[in-house]
């Protein structure tokens, strides 16, 4: 489920109020971090994520801030379609299926929402990955 054409224009987002732009930075920031966290890793992908996840950390909080800063406006921007194509990678979207149905239920933007189910999202890929690290064990593949 890849578009066809993505449209990256960091100048349409520094007029955005500040809710937006932290909702949408949360929405970024969780799609890199579960998929770092899934259990479909690759280096590729986990180069991506760290990446990603760095750059949203350092600049999200200044674009909030002050949104008409282009270059950190672009570099933000930049991260969605970075975290976006990892995920198809992994094709692991938990967080966003609890996100959409209880964005929907109480009309809560997509980013806050998906930030809320982050937490419970780490949590199960730490079960999946220990359990299939017995698996392997038990099977004498190194895990």
């Amino acid at each position: 489920m890849l578009p066809d054409y993505a449209i990256i224009d960091p100048v349409m987002v520094m007029s955005l109020p500040q809710s937006i732009t932290a909702d949408t930075g949360l929405d970024a920031l969780t799609q890199s971090i579960e998929s770092y966290q899934s259990t479909w890793r690759n280096d590729f992908s986990d180069a991506l994520c760290l990446h990603a996840i760095r750059l949203i950390f350092e600049y999200l909080p200044r674009v909030h801030a002050d949104g008409s800063i282009v270059r950190r406006a672009s570099t933000c921007t930049m991260r969605r379609p970075s975290a976006a194509s990892v995920l198809e990678i992994r094709r692991r979207r938990w967080r966003i299926a609890w996100g959409h149905a209880l964005g929907a239920l109480f009309h809560v933007p997509h980013g806050r929402t998906v930030a809320l189910f982050l937490p419970y999202t780490i949590e199960f890929y730490v079960i999946a990955r220990q359990s299939l690290c017995g698996h392997r064990q038990s099977a004498g593949t190194p895990g």
